[in-house]
């Protein structure tokens, strides 16, 4: 079921200060630091947030209208499968799932879920809206709803944003604003183009750093370009959760001081 949000830019100016997540997160080997890892019992939890745009731009793209949106999902159903499959390596990634799309406005197709199945079938049931685009907020409400699922213990923050970059309006602080507190909430965000059609200036805005990691030349149409985005994102991601990653802790406070001595100095 899709539930359509409003979060406008009132809405957002009350939230713009608020801090991102309360952990610092850290790469470290085992003889350079001290830390506490926060992998599961050897598990790595990710979530994985989908923005998808089926603005007018990109569902009047092709004929049949709406076709270009089909293969978003073919992307969107590529890239959860082979994350999946991602199971089997020694270090075992704990994925969960969710997405919205939109135009003018947003729907959420699917809250984060850890079971595929259910994510894609909500997924394959989008019906493009063929508006105009605000893409600002749409980056607002992924960083909403990445809220929502605020985790006891620290989690990887991914979003996959397919869009062409084309705007029709910001109500919602821009897209720069956007991008940058859904960044500061620890989301790491990759931009694919829906086509060759695209603002490449918007997709980079939007985009994490560096852009050679997370933009780059990806896009989800055609097919060849399709698979090798998915192959390069969803190995980034993989890789990450192979890496001993660690939460810095505060250690236990040391034995006090001895009292000062009290001098008396004469002139």
């Amino acid at each position: 079921m899709h539930t359509t949000t409003n979060l406008n830019s009132a809405h957002w100016k009350s939230t713009l200060g608020e801090p991102g997540w309360p952990w610092k997160r850290s790469v470290c080997s085992r003889s350079s630091c001290r830390c506490s890892c926060w992998l599961n019992g050897g598990s790595c939890l990710a979530n994985v947030y989908f923005a998808i745009d089926t603005s007018e731009s990109v569902a009047m793209a092709r004929f049949p209208w709406g076709s270009l949106v089909s293969k978003l999902i073919d992307f969107l159903s590529l890239f959860v499968e082979r994350l999946e499959q991602s199971s089997q390596l020694p270090r075992k990634i704990q994925w969960a799932y969710g997405g919205l799309h939109f135009s003018s406005h947003v729907e959420v197709f699917s809250p984060i879920v850890q079971n595929p199945s259910p994510f894609l079938a909500r997924a394959r049931a989008i019906r493009y809206i063929g508006k105009g685009t605000f893409i600002d907020c749409a980056l607002r409400n992924v960083t909403e709803q990445v809220r929502l699922r605020s985790p006891v213990r620290p989690v990887l923050q991914y979003a996959v944003v397919l869009t062409d970059g084309h705007m029709t309006g910001s109500p919602c602080g821009g897209v720069q604003e956007a991008a940058e507190a859904a960044k500061a909430a620890g989301i790491k965000i990759f931009v694919v183009a829906t086509n060759q059609e695209t603002v490449e200036g918007e997709l980079r805005l939007i985009a994490s750093s560096p852009a050679a990691k997370y933009r780059k030349d990806y896009q989800a149409f055609p097919s060849a370009q399709q698979q090798e985005a998915v192959n390069r994102i969803t190995s980034a991601m993989v890789s990450v959760c192979q890496q001993p990653m660690c939460m810095e802790t505060k250690g236990i406070e040391g034995p006090k001081g001895q009292k000062g001595i009290k001098v008396r100095c004469d002139d």
